[in-house]
């Protein structure tokens, strides 16, 4: 109980800090992952097809917090069917999802 009461505001915080950042998509991500889930990692120790879920990154409570960053930061909204590695498991393949999002939610054919 005493955890749920502190995780929501301390999420919240760290999604404002990182909103702050400069740069493009890739590095945004990357730096979020680095910051909350790796800290003190070289930017090194991160790559870009490795998955963050076999590798330890994060576990399954990590991804839903990715998944409440992504939605705020990129302004999208991640679907229950679209919670699946192809599109969340690796930086490349987030980068990867939240272009085709973006990218659906401005064509002139996705309903709005």
């Amino acid at each position: 109980m005493w955890m749920a009461e502190i995780s929501i505001p301390f999420m919240i915080n760290r999604r404002l800090i990182v909103r702050k950042g400069t740069g493009n998509m890739k590095d945004t991500i990357r730096q979020y992952i680095l910051d909350y889930y790796m800290m003190g990692s070289s930017p090194d120790a991160l790559d870009d097809d490795a998955s963050l879920l076999e590798t330890g990154v994060i576990d399954s409570t990590g991804v839903l917090d990715l998944i409440a960053f992504l939605e705020e930061q990129f302004h999208i909204t991640v679907e229950d069917a679209e919670m699946i590695p192809q599109n969340l498991d690796t930086i490349n393949h987030l980068c990867q999802y939240v272009e085709r999002k973006k990218e659906m939610a401005c064509s002139p054919t996705s309903s709005n």
